[in-house]
Protein backbone atom coordinates (compact mmCIF):
# COMPACT_ATOMS: atom_id res chain seq x y z
CA UNK A 1 0.00 0.00 0.00
CA UNK A 2 2.73 2.59 0.83
CA UNK A 3 4.66 2.05 -2.65
CA UNK A 4 1.42 2.34 -4.55
CA UNK A 5 0.36 5.79 -2.39
CA UNK A 6 4.41 6.95 -3.03
CA UNK A 7 3.53 6.04 -6.92
CA UNK A 8 0.49 7.76 -6.92
CA UNK A 9 1.95 10.98 -5.51
CA UNK A 10 4.81 10.76 -7.12
CA UNK A 11 2.40 10.80 -10.53
CA UNK A 12 0.73 13.80 -8.83
CA UNK A 13 4.08 15.44 -8.66
CA UNK A 14 4.74 15.15 -11.99
CA UNK A 15 1.74 16.49 -13.17
CA UNK A 16 1.36 19.51 -11.15
CA UNK A 17 4.92 20.30 -12.34
CA UNK A 18 4.13 19.94 -16.02
CA UNK A 19 1.36 22.27 -15.13
CA UNK A 20 3.26 25.01 -13.23
CA UNK A 21 6.11 24.58 -16.24
CA UNK A 22 3.21 26.26 -18.91
CA UNK A 23 1.50 28.26 -16.74
CA UNK A 24 2.14 31.80 -16.47
CA UNK A 25 3.24 34.20 -13.02
CA UNK A 26 -0.23 34.64 -12.25
CA UNK A 27 -1.05 30.53 -12.43
CA UNK A 28 2.51 29.86 -10.37
CA UNK A 29 1.02 32.28 -7.57
CA UNK A 30 -1.14 30.48 -4.62
CA UNK A 31 -2.71 32.23 -1.89
CA UNK A 32 0.48 31.92 0.29
CA UNK A 33 3.21 30.57 -2.13
CA UNK A 34 4.77 31.29 -5.30
CA UNK A 35 5.93 28.46 -7.37
CA UNK A 36 9.34 29.03 -8.75
CA UNK A 37 11.12 26.99 -11.85
CA UNK A 38 14.41 26.42 -11.57
CA UNK A 39 16.42 24.32 -14.09
CA UNK A 40 19.53 23.07 -13.30
CA UNK A 41 22.25 20.50 -15.13
CA UNK A 42 23.44 17.70 -13.21
CA UNK A 43 26.13 15.32 -14.70
CA UNK A 44 24.81 11.39 -14.81
CA UNK A 45 27.12 8.49 -15.22
CA UNK A 46 25.15 6.31 -17.93
CA UNK A 47 26.64 2.49 -17.75
CA UNK A 48 24.24 1.38 -20.56
CA UNK A 49 26.28 3.23 -22.76
CA UNK A 50 29.57 1.10 -22.07
CA UNK A 51 30.02 -1.27 -24.76
CA UNK A 52 28.33 -4.84 -24.25
CA UNK A 53 31.58 -6.33 -22.94
CA UNK A 54 31.99 -4.12 -19.99
CA UNK A 55 28.87 -4.23 -18.88
CA UNK A 56 28.65 -7.66 -18.88
CA UNK A 57 32.08 -8.34 -17.64
CA UNK A 58 31.58 -9.37 -13.93
CA UNK A 59 34.24 -7.53 -12.94
CA UNK A 60 32.54 -4.48 -12.47
CA UNK A 61 29.66 -5.74 -10.80
CA UNK A 62 29.06 -5.79 -6.90
CA UNK A 63 26.36 -7.60 -5.42
CA UNK A 64 24.78 -6.02 -2.26
CA UNK A 65 22.30 -7.33 -0.15
CA UNK A 66 19.03 -5.76 0.46
CA UNK A 67 16.47 -7.05 3.24
CA UNK A 68 12.91 -6.38 2.20
CA UNK A 69 9.61 -6.21 4.59
CA UNK A 70 6.66 -6.99 3.24
CA UNK A 71 3.15 -6.80 5.70
CA UNK A 72 -0.02 -8.47 4.90
CA UNK A 73 -2.78 -8.96 6.39
CA UNK A 74 -3.62 -12.09 8.08
CA UNK A 75 -5.87 -14.45 6.17
CA UNK A 76 -7.82 -14.44 10.03
CA UNK A 77 -7.68 -11.01 10.82
CA UNK A 78 -10.25 -8.52 10.13
CA UNK A 79 -9.49 -5.32 7.90
CA UNK A 80 -8.61 -2.53 10.26
CA UNK A 81 -11.32 0.31 10.30
CA UNK A 82 -8.75 2.52 9.11
CA UNK A 83 -8.74 0.50 5.52
CA UNK A 84 -12.57 0.43 5.83
CA UNK A 85 -13.05 4.67 5.98
CA UNK A 86 -10.19 4.93 3.49
CA UNK A 87 -12.31 5.31 0.34
CA UNK A 88 -14.17 8.85 2.18
CA UNK A 89 -11.11 9.89 3.30
CA UNK A 90 -8.81 13.16 1.89
CA UNK A 91 -7.62 12.62 -1.57
CA UNK A 92 -3.97 12.96 -0.59
CA UNK A 93 -3.51 11.71 2.68
CA UNK A 94 -6.12 9.33 3.62
CA UNK A 95 -7.20 6.98 6.46
CA UNK A 96 -5.45 4.34 5.51
CA UNK A 97 -2.07 6.50 5.06
CA UNK A 98 -2.12 7.99 9.08
CA UNK A 99 -2.47 3.81 10.05
CA UNK A 100 0.49 3.18 7.75
CA UNK A 101 2.53 6.02 9.42
CA UNK A 102 1.11 5.26 12.82
CA UNK A 103 -1.09 8.12 13.12
CA UNK A 104 -4.62 6.61 13.76
CA UNK A 105 -5.35 8.61 16.64
CA UNK A 106 -5.76 11.49 13.80
CA UNK A 107 -8.88 9.95 12.51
Amino acid sequence: MVRSRITALRTREAMLCAELEQADLLGRTGQWTQAELVERRVRVFDHRLLPKGVQEDPAFWVERRRMEVRCRLRDDAPVPIAMRRAEIAAPLMGAADANLIGGAAWL
